[in-house]
């Protein structure tokens, strides 16, 4: 199953936003280590996507500077 786009996107803040909400409004140790949890899982998944798709966009672009390079004789 696949999730649109725009829902996929945004899970991960909503994950973050959850989290930092349980995590403030209930102070009982259960509560805010899961809050914490889920805040820090939804920010390691931003970071996880953000780092995948710097390296995916300059793989890409380092074979098109071949394949240009490679069609103007450089």
């Amino acid at each position: 199953m696949q999730l649109p786009k725009f829902i996929y996107e945004s899970l991960p803040a909503a994950y973050v936003l959850t989290g930092l909400a349980t995590a403030l409004t209930h102070p009982e140790p259960v509560p805010f280590v899961s809050g914490i949890a889920l805040a820090s899982g939804g920010l390691m998944i931003l970071v996880l996507r953000r780092n995948h798709r710097l390296r995916h966009r300059r793989r890409r672009s380092a074979s098109h500077r071949r394949l240009v390079g490679d069609t103007f004789g450089a």
